[in-house]
């Protein structure tokens, strides 16, 4: 049998006891995104890449989410302290079945959604939809959230064809043209989409939502009530790590993706940078502190979801969301 170098031995036993020992004194954060790793998450890598979590005491492990309503449940069941990139939508949803997660932080002060096309369709206008195809996803923010669209925009429903797809051929039907129109948020698909188009020599034209009527909250950093009222401080640091690791990604996008690349090399690059450099755009409605919300704004995006979602229950902006752990917010 090899035998194993001494000075080997002497590093392999280090290497074994210093992981546990970084944590030591720490609190165990668990952290979900609302769907996969991608570029929106890009400053939770900062935190940690610099240490802005650790100073405040914090071990944050950062998981992959499966949807933002199941991410928010996973919160919901105490598997999960906080969930990042989580609808507003999700949030009243469960809010609706008894949950008591709740909003803590606004990531997109400006409504990410959209309906994208190929510039050649000569999507301008939401009447120029009349005698499209588009296709939604049932269920889905999106898809719930279009007819609202097509209403305030004086669009004719019966001349708009709706093509319901499922997410893994989503993508596809819109490149291959079996369809004209996709609906994807501004900092998530429509970046891949873009990408993908601009390959082969096709950029889009988009109508986002914020833009026509429909500038509502969309995705949030939320966190359980009980978990607000029984462990307030841990909160409050986990949101100044956050706002210091937000900043530093706003600062230098390019070396956000890097750091975060450092935990997770499968990224793309290229599509990681654009999602966060959109995420930034869409971050702040020049109004508000980055992460604080407009009472009245939060009321009115409350207002929408509930008719978009058929929640037949009153719900108010405090209800669904709270700017108490941000000191900035004051």
């Amino acid at each position: 049998m090899q035998r194993v170098p001494a000075v080997l031995l002497v590093v392999l036993v280090t290497l074994s006891f210093a992981a546990p020992a970084m944590s030591q004194g720490r609190s165990e954060v668990p952290v979900t995104l609302g769907f996969s790793v991608d570029g929106r998450a890009a400053w939770l890598y900062v935190g940690m890449y610099r240490g802005y979590f650790s100073q405040e005491g914090l071990s944050v492990r950062v998981l992959r989410g499966f949807g933002t309503e199941a991410a928010a449940q996973t919160v919901d069941q105490n598997r999960f302290l906080f969930g990042v990139n989580i609808d507003l939508t999700s949030v009243m949803v469960l809010r609706q079945r008894g949950s008591d997660v709740k909003g803590v932080m606004v990531i997109n002060a400006r409504s990410p959604h959209g309906l994208q096309a190929f510039a050649d369709k000569n999507l301008r206008t939401p009447k120029d939809l009349e005698g499209m195809s588009i296709g939604l996803q049932p269920g889905t923010a999106g898809a719930r959230m279009f007819p609202i669209f097509l209403r305030v925009n004086n669009v004719d429903p019966t001349k708009v064809r709706i093509v319901p797809l499922s997410s893994d051929v989503y993508v596809s039907a819109f490149l291959s043209g079996r369809i004209d129109v996709i609906n994807g948020f501004y900092d998530a698909l429509y970046q891949t989409v873009r990408l993908q188009g601009e390959k082969r020599g096709r950029p889009l034209a988009a109508l986002w939502n914020k833009d026509w009527g429909l500038d509502t909250y969309g995705t949030l950093l939320i966190a359980k009530e009980a978990t607000l009222r029984d462990r307030p401080d841990l909160v409050r640091r986990f949101m100044r790590a956050a706002k210091r690791s937000i900043d530093a990604a706003k600062a230098d996008p390019e070396k956000a993706i890097t750091m975060m690349r450092v935990s997770v090399p499968e990224v793309d690059a290229e599509l990681a940078l654009a999602q966060w450099k959109a995420l930034l755009e869409i971050g702040e409605d020049g109004k508000t502190p980055r992460g604080c919300a407009d009472v009245r704004r939060m009321q009115q995006s409350v207002d929408v979801y509930r008719e978009a979602f058929e929640i037949s229950e009153p719900m108010t902006a405090g209800s669904v969301f709270t700017n108490d752990f941000m000191s900035w917010c004051k």
